[in-house]
């Protein structure tokens, strides 16, 4: 009777058996298949690193006869009509200092100078006294573009593209804010075509003036 029963259980045994074996080759089989469809990482991808630090704004200037700046060093001069103002560009060189929303009069002026990749942007807007909401918002690991946030999308500062990896959005929007011209020169030469000229020396906890 007992070797009745044991030949009887084996065909149940094997069934399961022949199963277990079933379905090990079709999930490998399965595996195999979701590995091949993954497309190969492209090595051109520029990756974003988010990052976020908002503009400085308003900052304090000195008359250009109270500025200790060497007359060689670099600064970024923008003319409003009869206004003019300087930015020290040592000023920009700490990743929380690369954007300036200012008031050049009543007028708004953002100045975004990047040290990695030495770009400079100014922008403006028909607005008058009130700065412009510009903020840092990452930055592109291969090209090393800084991304400039506003109206709450991310551009990269260079080409002024709208960045779908620094945020989504329906439709691609434009970069919102005009550009404005800007004069990257020496300090003794922009004081000398503009000697009623104020600076901007930068903020005291990052440049030692």
């Amino acid at each position: 009777m007992a070797r009745e029963n044991s030949r009887r259980r084996r065909p149940h045994s094997w069934r399961i058996e022949r199963g277990t074996v079933a379905l090990v080759v079709v999930c490998s089989l399965s595996t195999l298949g979701c590995h091949a469809q993954d497309p190969p990482p492209d090595p051109t991808r520029d990756v974003f690193f988010l990052f976020t630090y908002p503009g400085i704004r308003e900052p304090p200037t000195v008359p250009a006869a109270n500025s200790p700046i060497p007359e060689d060093e670099d600064v970024i001069g923008i003319s409003v009509g009869s206004r003019a103002r300087a930015y020290r560009l040592k000023a920009f060189g700490h990743p929380t200092t690369h954007i300036v929303n200012d008031l050049v009069g009543d007028v708004p002026i953002t100045v975004t100078y990047c040290d990695a990749n030495q770009c400079t942007q100014a922008f403006t807007h028909s607005t008058r006294g009130v700065p412009l909401d510009i903020s840092q918002g990452g930055q592109m690991r291969r090209s090393q573009e800084m991304i400039i946030r506003a109206d709450g999308h991310g551009f990269r500062q260079r080409s002024l593209q709208f960045e779908p990896q620094a945020g989504l959005a329906e439709v691609p929007p434009t970069f919102p804010y005009p550009t404005h011209p800007f004069t990257l020169t020496t300090w003794k030469k922009w004081r000398e075509a503009h000697p009623d000229t104020d600076v901007y020396m930068g903020v005291s906890n990052v440049v030692n003036p």
